[in-house]
């Protein structure tokens, strides 16, 4: 990092780049001394997938699907947004612990930490939910997905991290305490994904509920997850709704996550400076 950065023969972008890298190789490194955090991104959602199957999966008919086939998607989607908790508590953790305030003095940027996290964050997401699938497997849910309706799902998947990813670095840089972001993380991300189509139909809800689940991104996220799982054919005109208006709450959280995390780095950093 030190030596590329004192050079500066590449773009700022390119440097924060290859700084993010070398800060994500880092910290699954350390996942690999110290693996009880993919163990528990891992086996979490396996145990939410194997407790409703069974509990649920003989009393709940999804139309032309099984139940295994429907709430796979959605136990993935939870697991994916369960993440942004454990980015959060590190990131508290880090500002808590001055790691941050050390970073300063290096001649690196915050950016490439962050970056450095948001691509950690996605291998473990990848990973985690490959031991999903292989549950769901065996459970005897078979996929029906083209190789390019899988590469869809990645995306979609992955766009989703990213936004989780964001969501936990500014509640760990905006909340005080390591279990208080964590806490705080929880809350803003599972009520989204308890209010909607994660583990019933739209149509099974209350009348009241399905005007709520049926704007809710989370909702519109697993529709396409969902179609390009179960191998379902060209977008339709709902499903073109439904990328258009997943995709705007995504970089609208994007960007609202971005901003608030800038302009606390900005305030550390006057703090900082004030200090000295």
């Amino acid at each position: 990092m030190h030596e590329l950065t004192q050079n500066r023969p590449l773009s700022a972008a390119a440097v924060v780049a290859h700084d993010g890298l070398a800060f994500a190789k880092a910290d699954l490194q350390v996942l690999r001394r110290s693996p009880e955090r993919l163990a528990l991104a891992s086996v979490q959602p396996v145990l939410i997938l194997l407790f409703l199957v069974v509990l649920l999966g003989g009393s709940i008919e999804v139309p032309g699907q099984s139940y295994l086939e429907f709430l796979l998607p959605g136990v993935v989607l939870q697991s994916v947004l369960l993440l942004s908790a454990t980015t959060a508590a590190s990131v508290a953790f880090a500002r808590q612990s001055g790691t941050l305030q050390r970073y300063r003095v290096l001649p690196i940027s915050l950016s490439s930490y962050f970056l450095g996290r948001a691509v950690s964050e996605c291998v473990i997401t990848v990973l985690a939910t490959g031991f999903l699938i292989i549950t769901g497997v065996i459970l005897g849910w078979r996929p029906h997905a083209s190789p390019g309706q899988a590469l869809l799902s990645v995306v979609i998947i992955l766009m989703l991290s990213i936004t989780s990813t964001l969501i936990g670095i500014a509640v760990g840089l905006l909340v005080s305490s390591t279990e208080s972001a964590a806490q705080v993380a929880v809350l803003l991300t599972t009520p989204p994904a308890f209010l909607s189509t994660m583990m019933v139909t739209q149509e099974a809800l209350p009348d009241w509920l399905q005007p709520i689940v049926h704007y809710n991104p989370v909702s519109t996220v697993l529709n396409l997850l969902r179609d390009a799982l179960s191998g379902g054919k060209s977008l339709t005109v709902s499903h073109t709704w439904d990328a258009a208006y997943s995709t705007a709450w995504m970089l609208a959280l994007v960007t609202l996550t971005v901003f608030l995390s800038t302009s606390k780095l900005r305030q550390m950093s006057t703090t900082v400076i004030g200090a000295n």
